[in-house]
């Protein structure tokens, strides 16, 4: 058995245990920690990279200085794409990580990617079309995951693989969300924020008229997003501005348990609470409200319904 700790002055740490240090420390997450901000030269085909630093599989690469790349003309039939990698030569008697422009033919291709050995980690990309000598774009689409506030920051195209060990956390911009790796898929974790379903769903329909002997008819349907207990506490508030004492009985899917509050048959509102199932922790789920009206009377009119859920 052997024991050891690191870093303290003076010691001499291997490169294998200061790369699984800094690796632990980011969730083998690698990605920008500062600057490496980028602008392109249209005209010229260049892009430039401004001072920063980057983790690449657990090694540092610093820049300090602005480096400038430039790319060839495209004298192909077919759009490609110049991205600017930083790519790891971890074996042989100079190990180092350089910056290039790598050409591809799709935004998201695939890249060699071998922890603790070559490592190719894409920063951004310019789009160049058929037969142009100059970039397509003013701009680098950035795809790089940003390692900001100990809280790693995915790009378009380029979140991590979920097979990074659990509890691992990610921002993902794409679905504006934080995401928990379990080990091999990331869990969304709601936050409220645009494009993200939050733990408080609601939403509303306007008015509407279910004839007379309808069955199942639909009225409403949202989706919500479970907590960590794989339910939904979903609220359910249906305004009915005239029944003419008609029946009608409301139903919804998945559910487990039900508490209901409602009038009689002359009732301006009927309000109940669900508890629904999802097929797994933080999975989303569909909460859809059914309409039935019986044979007697006449058509019933539904007003505002509302549903508001809570993920459990």
């Amino acid at each position: 058995m052997t024991e050891s700790a690191f870093p303290f002055e003076g010691q001499s740490v291997s490169e294998q245990d200061f790369d699984g240090w800094a690796r632990q420390l980011t969730g083998h997450v690698s990605g920008i920690g500062s600057g490496l901000t980028m602008t392109v030269g249209q005209d010229t085909r260049s892009i430039t990279i401004q001072p920063g630093w980057a983790l690449v599989d657990g090694t540092c690469y610093r820049l300090d200085a602005a480096l400038t790349l430039a790319g060839d003309a495209n004298t192909g039939g077919d759009d490609v794409y110049d991205f600017v990698v930083l790519t790891r030569t971890a074996s042989g008697s100079n190990p180092r990580i350089t910056a290039s422009l790598v050409r591809q033919s799709a935004t998201t291709p695939s890249w060699t990617q071998d922890e603790g050995g070559a490592w190719q980690q894409p920063l951004g990309y310019v789009p160049l079309a058929a037969g142009s000598a100059v970039y397509s774009a003013a701009t680098v689409t950035e795809v790089s995951p940003r390692l900001t506030g100990g809280i790693a920051t995915g790009a378009t195209g380029n979140v991590p693989a979920a097979s990074v060990p659990p509890a691992t956390m990610l921002w993902d911009p794409v679905a504006s969300r934080l995401a928990l790796s379990d080990g091999a898929a990331w869990l969304g974790i709601p936050t409220g924020a645009t494009g993200d379903t939050p733990w408080n769903e609601h939403s509303d329909w306007g008015q509407q008229t279910i004839a007379r002997g309808t069955a199942g008819r639909q009225v409403c349907s949202i989706t919500l997003q479970a907590g960590a207990r794989g339910a939904v506490l979903a609220m359910c508030v249906i305004g009915v501005s005239s029944r003419n004492n008609a029946a009608v009985t409301f139903a919804s899917n998945n559910v487990r348990h039900r508490w209901h509050s409602h009038g009689s048959a002359a009732s301006t509102q009927v309000a109940w609470m669900d508890l629904i199932h999802a097929d797994a922790p933080y999975a989303p789920v569909t909460c859809t409200i059914l309409a039935s009206v019986d044979g007697a009377g006449s058509d019933v009119t539904l007003g505002e319904s509302h549903v508001m859920g809570v993920g459990l």
